[in-house]
Formats: structure tokens, sequence, C-alpha cells
């Protein structure tokens, strides 16, 4: 026979297994990218050189990613707090969208992946150019570069420049939920929860005893 404390540990899994599930676990639909890193890649200091970003053409009707890579350049692991804003036509132009704030706790020298996520999509027109603006809000943060002119369909801006043998190291796109993942999640934690007796209606495991401790 099942213990009460095996019924009981059985809610455990449940907990744990749906609140740490890893925000990269969706489908990542990439429109623009520059990956390339030849030797000779860059780092600058998004406050000291801003208004820093990339201009790109999308092929998309929208996007609500952008992943840069960013460092602190000193071999501090102080992290630093970075937001995006997506522009039309230029560095000054309309800002369509801003991120939600990234805060990296960077490795010392080393470059980190850096998610901007758009709480909703920001409308582009498929051929027209727009401009990745990268602003620092705290912290001391650093931008990678791939330090030659890899995308044809845009440049670095630096100090509000324009950079044209330079390009930023960037990703942009559509992220959408894995369908199905945490369906089949549930259909499973249920099963096992059923299996070891868990819904059995027993006052024991209505008391509010079970999760607060008095």
């Amino acid at each position: 026979m099942i213990s009460r404390l095996t019924r009981r540990l059985a809610l455990v899994p449940l907990i744990v297994i749906t609140t740490s599930l890893p925000p990269c676990r969706a489908n990542c639909v990439f429109d623009q990218t520059n990956t390339a890193l030849p030797n000779g890649e860059l780092f600058q200091n998004a406050f000291f050189f801003a208004p820093i970003g990339q201009s790109f053409t999308p092929t998309f009707t929208s996007l609500n990613f952008v992943n840069l890579q960013t460092e602190t350049g000193t071999g501090s692991t102080a992290p630093f707090t970075l937001a995006l804003n997506i522009r039309s036509g230029s560095i000054s132009g309309t800002i369509l969208g801003t991120s939600q704030l990234t805060t990296v706790t960077p490795a010392p020298f080393g470059a980190v992946l850096t998610p901007f996520a758009f709480s909703s999509p920001v409308t582009l027109v498929a051929g027209d150019l727009y401009v990745m603006e990268v602003v620092d809000i705290s912290g001391l943060g650093l931008i990678g570069s791939t330090d030659t002119n890899n995308y044809s369909g845009g440049t670095q801006i630096l100090a509000g420049v324009i950079q044209p043998n330079n390009d930023l190291w960037f990703q942009e796109g559509i992220r959408t939920a894995e369908p199905g993942v945490l369906p089949f999640l549930a259909v499973g934690l249920t099963w096992l929860a059923s299996r070891l007796g868990v819904f059995n209606k027993r006052p024991h495991l209505l008391r509010p005893s079970l999760f607060y401790k008095h």
C-alpha cells in the first residue's frame, strides 16, 4: 500500500516541473540574422557609444524577440540591465516597440547570448528599413559586433553614426510557444497522481496543515 507521505510527495513533481520549464522551450522562427563571428570580434559600450544599434530589413511583418551578444569586457561579473527599441527608418526614427528589461549577469570576459522579448509583437512592413537600438538602463553592458560587413540588409550604428563596414551580431524573428508540451505534461502528471491516489477525497489531504505548519 502506498503511504500517506508518498502521496504527498507526489505533489512535488507537479510543482517543480511546471514552474521550472525554461523560457527557451519555444519555437524561434528567425527572420534576419547576422551570426558570423570572424577574428576581430568587437564589443562596444552601450552607454558611451549611445545611440548604438543595427539597421535591418525584415521579410516578416512582425517580430517579438531579438537576440544579441553582450559582455562586460572588464572581467567583472556585475549585472547590467538593457532594453531594446525598434525604430522606423533610422536611429532617431519613431519608436514602434520597446522590449522588456533584460538583466544580464555575465561571466568574466565571456560573451552572453542575451534575449530581448516584447510583450506584444512589433508590427513591421516587409522590405522597409528598421533599427534596433540598444538602451543602457544600468551597469556596464557591451554589445557584440562581428567587425565586418556580413549583413546586406543594414549596418551597425555607433554613437549615432552609420558604420558601413560593420554589423552587430543579432537574431530577430517570432517566438511562439511549443504546441503540445504542457498538455502532454499535464496528462502525464495527472495519470501519475491518480495512480498514487493523490486525488482520493480524504480529509487529511484537504486540511491546511498539508501546506502550512502551525
